[in-house]
């Protein structure tokens, strides 16, 4: 007697009929993500091989485009691994890693702008080293725009000096919705390194300021044979407020760290504020640096039958005398 196989479809799962028994089979496929990674692959933000970060500092590590294809998946989780590329690396050096996302306001990583995305899994705080960190945000819908992606690294308030990092991603870093997954594998070239001495701070007997007539902006520059401070840091100088910013430039190298000269106004600061900061963030003190006269000189004149005597408030030379624009007559 032959016996009648039946099944029938019913989505994932069917029904098979044998010798008037009724069987459940399971039909499991593994999903395909609906989100792709769109145009390169990831890649590193570090400007250099090697980037210093201060203490509190923000860094962009790592960034990857995604976008949508013909589905509606949403992201719902990304991993990463944060390595240590010398030795000494501890969890407590990094407040946080977070996935954060392009706002558009203004093009690449902005700290103030592109913010962690919505989700308290987002972030890790204190996370471990050398293990996968999985970020888990709220499922983020994508559409079929691109959007961009920055894995950011938070540098704790007390880090060890000297300390470095480095973020790597593995193949199928994303895991969208209905468990498909996504990504292109990157291995970190460059690294963070942790710096938190800070730069000594400027004498003010190093400079002078150059006084020009008015109409030609004043000077600030290095005495000759004095040095500014660290090759490689920047001078900053301020008016004597501290906070506006006039000028400032890279310090040189050998013989001494000297900068070219900045200008400091037309005729406009008595004295400036001078400080140091190296290329992790770190500042000095400021330094005020004295002496550049911004009072026009004031002449009297006295009218006599055969000369008129004109008395100036201030030593000048015959040239500037002859410069009517110079002084005021009272």
């Amino acid at each position: 007697m032959k016996k009648n196989i039946r099944i029938f479809s019913f989505g994932v799962s069917a029904l098979l009929i044998s010798a008037g028994f009724l069987v459940a089979v399971s039909l499991v496929q593994a999903a395909d993500s609906t989100i792709q990674e769109a145009g390169s692959a990831p890649s590193e933000m570090l400007s250099s091989s090697e980037v210093f970060a201060k203490a509190n500092a923000v860094v962009a590590t790592t960034t990857f485009l995604l976008r949508q294809n013909l589905g509606s998946a949403t992201l719902n989780s990304v991993t990463v691994v944060i390595t240590d590329p010398s030795t000494g690396l501890v969890n407590t050096d990094i407040a946080s890693v977070s996935l954060r996302k392009e706002s558009g306001a203004t093009s690449n990583f902005q700290v103030a702008e592109d913010l962690v995305v919505p989700g308290a899994g987002a972030s890790a705080i204190t996370p471990t080293i050398g293990t996968p960190i999985t970020l888990t945000p709220t499922p983020e819908a994508i559409g079929a725009n691109i959007v961009q992606y920055y894995i950011v690294i938070t540098i704790a308030a007390s880090p060890a000096n000297g300390h470095s990092l480095a973020v790597n991603l593995g193949t199928n870093y994303g895991i969208d919705s209905i468990g498909g997954t996504v990504g292109t594998a990157l291995t970190a070239t460059k690294k963070i390194t942790i710096d938190t001495v800070v730069p000594s701070d400027p004498s003010a007997a190093n400079y002078i300021l150059s006084q020009n007539a008015p109409g030609t902006a004043d000077l600030i520059m290095v005495k000759t044979g004095e040095s500014a401070g660290i090759a490689g840091n920047t001078i900053r100088i301020y008016a004597s407020n501290g906070t506006t910013l006039l000028g400032s430039g890279l310090l040189g190298g050998s013989p001494n760290a000297q900068f070219d000269a900045i200008s400091i106004g037309n005729n406009t600061n008595a004295s400036v504020k001078v400080e140091f900061a190296d290329p992790a963030g770190n500042t000095s003190a400021q330094v005020e640096v004295t002496g550049n006269d911004i009072v026009n000189p004031t002449a009297i004149a006295t009218a006599y039958t055969d000369r008129i005597i004109i008395q100036f408030s201030e030593q000048i030379d015959g040239m500037m005398a002859m410069n009517c624009a110079n002084y005021t007559i009272g």
